[in-house]
């Protein structure tokens, strides 16, 4: 049995759903469970509408929705009552939102959720017109029970023997929804943005499948990011502490969180390219078949860094804890975190919104404060790159005359950091390119 994921981009209209179908199809013999994301862009359109609603008015965007929905299902030859119930829902709960003119988190989770249940019943209703026998299914109603983090909800372990026994129920190609779930007092929760990918490796590690496929607009993992690097090569193979390192890192490949139950379950996941699906793609495993040391180069940007200098305490007992306490505070999460007998150096990021000026001058009772933003982080990932002998030298070798502010060695044996100016962050992936590839 294969898990089959297929993201936005791969289900984005008409056209593509029918490619997508004829994959599934091409795998039947292989006992495919389908995971599908909403409509390519909708979950963003389903905010809009949400936010528009709490504000007092949503049933233009609302429309538009609904109108999007209807034409694929047209284009495709689908009686349009297969989304009838939920788009109804969908218009009743836009006036639900108005009349109370607020947004919590749960209200906007159960929002979004929309959009992976219409596409569901769009598939499953494709597949099956084309004589396959299909049928959707919301991942609440086999078992995908989550905490109530709405947003960024996490499975409950009770959930992948729930979803075990549900399957077994099932003779048909499943489609289900990605991205949501139910917490116990059945409220509907998200799993976070990307989070499709997350459903197909939990639903992978519950049924125990021989491979999760998640199928997306490129071929695989590249060794860079094709839009910096023309002749970026895909990747056969990477190891689950790679791809996860990669992902923290900044790579956008799978959801953050996706690879945690495949890996936990030793179960092989394989990222494919819906628009060229002879290609081989790569394939994230416990044993690597490659023979190399390095296998990606990946980057953040948008970094803030905070530099906390003392001369006369030398950094007194306390001090690092107490810059902490202060980052803590304001909700913000620090990246690499540099120490001297002087001074701590942290990068952090930027995204998470925080007013970096107000942080900076809490820290000033502490030492002088400097701050630069717009910097960027670039990371070399690969299986115990740091053994690599001379690694750092040819690193800074290679990036010639452009400054580092700083550098991380060992704190992890799968990637070695630095963080330059972000408009320098494009140079510095082509030359560390053109030295490892």
């Amino acid at each position: 049995m294969i898990v089959m994921k297929f993201g936005g981009s791969s289900v984005g209209n008409a056209e593509r759903i029918r490619r997508a179908a004829q994959i599934v199809k091409s795998h039947s013999g292989d006992k495919p469970v389908v995971v599908v994301s909403g409509i390519g862009g909708v979950t963003d359109k389903l905010i809009e509408a949400a936010s528009s609603a709490a504000k007092g008015g949503s049933r233009q965007k609302l429309s538009a929705i609904i109108a999007w929905h209807n034409d694929i299902v047209k284009q495709l030859g689908l009686d349009a009552g297969i989304i009838g119930n939920e788009l109804t829902e969908l218009a009743a709960f836009g006036e639900e939102i108005e009349q109370s003119k607020a947004l919590p988190h749960a209200t906007l989770d159960k929002a979004m959720s929309f959009g992976e249940r219409l596409s569901a019943r769009i598939f499953a209703a494709y597949l099956n017109s084309t004589g396959a026998e299909a049928k959707a299914y919301d991942a609440y109603d086999l078992g995908m029970l989550t905490d109530s983090n709405f947003g960024n909800a996490d499975i409950l372990p009770v959930a992948f023997s729930k979803l075990r026994t549900a399957f077994r129920q099932i003779s048909c190609i499943p489609v289900v929804t990605g991205f949501i779930g139910k917490d116990k007092e059945g409220n509907i929760t998200t799993v976070g943005r990307g989070g499709s990918d997350y459903t197909a490796c939990i639903l992978g590690a519950a049924l125990r499948a021989d491979e999760i496929q998640i199928w997306t607009n490129v071929n695989g993992i590249m060794t860079a990011d094709p839009k910096v690097i023309d002749d970026a090569r895909n990747i056969e193979s990477i190891s689950y502490e790679e791809e996860a390192e990669l992902e923290f890192l900044g790579s956008k490949t799978l959801h953050p969180k996706g690879i945690r139950p495949a890996m936990e379950n030793s179960i092989p996941v394989r990222i494919l390219n819906t628009m060229q699906p002879e290609q081989e793609g790569t394939l994230i495993c416990r044993d690597i078949k490659e023979d190399r040391r390095i296998a990606s180069i990946t980057s953040k940007e948008e970094i803030e860094v905070i530099c906390v200098k003392n001369q006369r305490k030398l950094l007194e007992n306390g001090m690092l804890l107490k810059i902490i306490r202060v980052l803590e505070r304001k909700g913000i999460w620090i990246d690499l975190i540099l120490t001297s007998k002087s001074g701590v150096t942290m990068t952090l990021n930027q995204s998470n919104g925080a007013d970096i000026s107000a942080v900076a001058k809490e820290l000033e009772q502490l030492g002088d404060v400097t701050v630069k933003t717009n910097m960027a982080k670039i990371s070399l990932v690969g299986k115990s790159i740091t053994s690599i002998e001379g690694i750092s030298g040819r690193i800074l070798s290679a990036v010639g005359s452009i400054p580092i502010e700083a550098i991380s060695v060992g704190g992890s044996e799968t990637s070695e950091s630095f963080i330059v100016r972000q408009e320098d962050a494009a140079r510095a992936i082509r030359l560390l390119h053109t030295e490892f590839f």
